[in-house]
């Protein structure tokens, strides 16, 4: 139970993102419209150009054949504050994630622990970079300029325009919708563990002028984890405040 808490954690944060900013306009499907308007209008509608609130958002998770599922609030306050609430079907809180740029805290209410580290755990344990972590909710964040300057011969093929980034230890393989200007799918390859993460979007739904995918799903073949998540409530633009309290008398461990 405590690997599945853990993975779930970091599987959530998995799909948060933030990235830089841009207006949008639409584009017709299969037009052959500059790759670098595309390219700029999907950074434009990445909703992490705002503060949001997700007050909830279900999580399936099968993770090495063990099935489950949480409930999750996701706040985010640019430029890099980010706070995920975990909490049982009941409605009974499991844990809490806190980041920023140089921390990272977790509040284990289960096993009464605050496990504390920088972000950086996350590239060392899993392999990823924190930038390239940040490509969910349908954000588009590109990790190298050089590769963006690489992608501007692209054209739509079929309704979607596929952008190709890397990143130390790896590489990231866009998929833009070339209507909604927002992603369609993500691959996520890491060339010395040899693996591959596949993620999704779809059903996005309208808030005011931002489009927010509905559904995101995401599979690790090689660590048999497959997530899915449904946004079922969202704020955006949102200001709010951003804090994490430690559990009282928990045992601390660090994350490395």
């Amino acid at each position: 139970m405590q690997k599945v808490i853990l993975i779930s954690f970091i599987a959530v944060y998995l799909l948060v993102s933030c990235s830089t900013a841009r207006r949008s306009t639409r584009i017709t499907t299969d037009s052959l419209a500059a790759a670098e308007t595309i390219i700029g209008n999907a950074i434009g509608n990445n909703i992490s150009n705002h503060g949001f609130n997700i007050g909830r958002a279900d999580i399936f998770y099968n993770i090495d054949g063990v099935s489950g599922r949480f409930i999750a609030g996701i706040k985010f306050r640019k430029p890099d504050t980010l706070l995920i609430t975990l909490r049982h079907t009941t409605g009974v809180e499991i844990g809490r994630i806190y980041m920023n740029n140089d921390t990272l805290l977790v509040n284990d209410r289960i096993n009464r622990r605050i496990m504390y580290g920088d972000p950086v755990y996350l590239a060392d344990r899993y392999g990823i970079e924190r930038k390239v972590l940040m490509t969910a909710l349908g954000d588009l964040v590109i990790n190298d300029p050089g590769n963006l300057r690489n992608n501007t011969g692209q054209k739509c093929q079929k309704g979607l325009m596929r952008i190709d980034d890397r990143f130390e230890g790896g590489s990231i393989i866009y998929g833009i919708d070339c209507e909604k200007m927002k992603l369609a799918t993500a691959i996520v390859l890491r060339g010395a563990r040899n693996e591959r993460i596949d993620i999704s979007y779809s059903n996005y739904i309208r808030k005011g002028n931002h489009l927010i995918p509905g559904r995101i799903e995401a599979e690790d073949l090689n660590n048999k984890a497959k997530i899915r998540m449904e946004i079922k409530s969202i704020e955006i633009p949102w200001e709010g405040r951003i804090e994490f309290v430690p559990g009282n008398k928990y045992k601390p461990m660090i994350l490395r």
